[in-house]
């Protein structure tokens, strides 16, 4: 089910240019999960699907008629799917980065709201924290960037 809810996701990154987005290879814990094809087709672990998306949903019809749906969110090259409450988190293969896999340009510090709300400072380029969020014994999440671990006490 983790592999299809990254495809599902990967396939509906952008309204009108899901399909660029979400095209080609995902990888999961660093192994192939699924391929996405423009032709919406899909290949999610053994399963051949079909797909559509509009930009926050992704819908997986399989042979057998069953569908799922799930959110998603596309950024660069990781894409996380979200469906009854529990995310998977792929990363679009290497082999099969291409043109879609490149990021956007970063944005230089200061330049935009978000950057004065984090209280960014200097002319720098703003980049990818690489984030992670894992889970504790006791199901809290755990966020993992720049090398350090944050969570929260109760």
């Amino acid at each position: 089910m983790a592999a299809k809810l990254l495809l599902l996701i990967a396939l509906f990154a952008r309204p009108a240019f899901a399909a660029d987005a979400l095209i080609g290879s995902w990888d999961k814990d660093g192994a192939p999960a699924s391929v996405v094809r423009a032709d919406h087709t899909a290949r999610i672990g053994s399963d051949e699907v079909k797909w559509i998306a509009d930009g926050k949903t992704l819908r997986l019809t399989y042979a057998n008629g069953e569908t799922e749906t799930m959110s998603y969110s596309i950024r660069g090259n990781v894409l996380t799917v979200t469906m009854d409450g529990e995310s998977e988190v792929y990363t679009r293969s290497a082999a099969k980065a291409g043109k879609a896999a490149k990021a956007p340009p970063a944005e230089k510090a200061g330049s935009d709201k978000l950057s004065t709300m984090l209280l960014s400072e200097g002319a720098g380029e703003l980049g990818d924290a690489e984030l992670k969020v894992s889970r504790n014994s006791n199901g809290y999440p755990i966020l993992n960037a720049g090398g350090k671990e944050y969570s929260s006490c109760n």
